[in-house]
């Protein structure tokens, strides 16, 4: 089934019409993608109202997670990717009496603004500088082409072929082995151009507001710390015993976190990075040459209170980044 080039953003919701008439109906919401069945249930009409309307929004919400790119594997074989994604998805929403059956396309857009989705690429960074061994992505809503290239002015230097136009994709381009300052993604008529710093050792690849991937450059401070957990029991000491441990642990386990900051922010640029989507923020932190799969916890924001000569404020923004592995040992 077809995506959608101009998708309902999930938080503004696509209420049904399923009967006319006051009552109740049975129905079924199936992916349209993949024809799975994700949801039955049954709807009766509100007191008053004279048809039985559904709203599948919180349904399909759970279908339309953005998914973690493999940064590090894009790096370690220096090859451009591709990667089918669904935070664009349509829905089937269907039922037999009487016989109805309607498609929704949702995506996974969290912005609460009325002009989105755009169509464009949903990718917005906040500062478009990209560090000199990451990755230059950029987050589809709908190819426009079947192709995608990366370019230093009017040279290319990668390209991705097979795309399947109208689907929604991440680009991923390694930038590590580029001799270049300045990059541009191109597919189609759309374009996002980026600086690249050689000297930026901190990056944060995250999931925006709209749903698509940006980064953002990080001060080179970075805080990191190690909680351990013990699962043990308690042993009678004796001296004699060729194990003379009074406590034996059976389970050790740690979560690594890292703490970090943004560089200062104009009230303009912070307004860009929004992380206000439910749940736990997808993201992967670069630090010195690697990434860690990382999901963002919560947030601080500190501001300084010297405004500018405009009268503005800029704010610098404090995160705390969890590593997005189990690392434990028995």
């Amino acid at each position: 089934m077809a995506y959608s080039q101009n998708p309902t953003p999930l938080w503004a919701g696509s209420p049904q019409t399923l009967l006319s008439a006051a009552g109740a109906v049975s129905y079924t919401v199936r992916t349209g993608d993949d024809n799975a069945v994700i949801y039955s249930g049954r709807a009766v009409s509100r007191p008053g109202a004279n048809s039985v309307t559904v709203d599948i929004a919180d349904i399909a919400a759970d279908y339309c997670r953005q998914e973690m790119p493999a940064f590090q594997a894009d790096l370690d074989h220096d090859s451009p990717e591709a990667l089918l994604v669904k935070f664009n998805r349509p829905f089937l929403i269907q039922s037999t009496s009487p016989a109805v059956s309607r498609t929704v396309n949702f995506c996974a857009d969290w912005s609460y603004r009325n002009d989105a989705p755009r169509l464009r690429f949903l990718s917005d960074p906040v500062i478009a500088v990209i560090p000199g061994g990451g990755v230059a992505i950029v987050s589809d809503l709908c190819v426009p082409a079947t192709s995608a290239a990366l370019k230093s002015g009017a040279t290319t230097l990668e390209t991705i072929t097979g795309l399947t136009a109208s689907s929604p994709y991440n680009l991923l381009f390694p930038v590590a082995m580029l001799d270049a300052t300045s990059v541009t993604v191109t597919c189609g008529t759309r374009s996002q151009t980026f600086s690249v710093d050689a000297c930026l050792k901190n990056a944060l690849y995250y999931v925006n507001a709209f749903g698509g991937w940006d980064c953002l450059p990080l001060a080179d401070i970075v805080k990191g710390q190690d909680i351990f957990t013990r699962a043990s029991v308690a042993l009678d000491f004796v001296p004699s015993s060729v194990d003379p441990r009074s406590r034996r642990d059976f389970f050790v386990s740690s979560e690594r976190t890292f703490q970090v900051q943004t560089p200062w922010l104009t009230d303009a640029q912070s307004a860009l990075f929004s992380l206000h989507v439910p749940g736990t923020v997808l993201a992967s932190f670069f630090h010195n040459g690697a990434f860690w799969p990382v999901t963002i916890d919560d947030t601080q924001l500190a501001a300084d209170l010297t405004a500018s000569s405009n009268g503005r404020v800029p704010v610098r923004h404090t995160l705390t980044l969890r590593l997005a592995q189990y690392r434990f040992r028995k």
